[in-house]
């Protein structure tokens, strides 16, 4: 939950990335809510257990500006 946080699915710079600790990107690509306050989400099958960072990056209405956010908490994946 947050502010601004809606994303183009179709545009490859945007999304719900999980980072993992070697810096390996996973995108997300189901989602069960895409609003400008909520992401709502499935976690990619196959993922491999262990501890991920979450980022959001999504562009401003009607610039080109990616704005990345990253939750302070980290996903883990057993």
């Amino acid at each position: 939950m947050g502010e601004l946080l809606k994303i183009d699915p179709e545009d490859p710079d945007q999304g719900l990335f999980l980072v993992a600790s070697d810096g390996a990107e996973t995108k997300v690509e189901e989602f069960v809510e895409n609003s400008p306050s909520k992401l709502g989400f499935r976690v990619p099958e196959g993922l491999a257990s262990g501890e991920y960072t979450m980022e959001v990056r999504a562009k401003l209405h009607n610039t080109n500006e990616l704005r990345v956010g990253t939750l302070k908490a980290p996903l883990a994946v057993t």
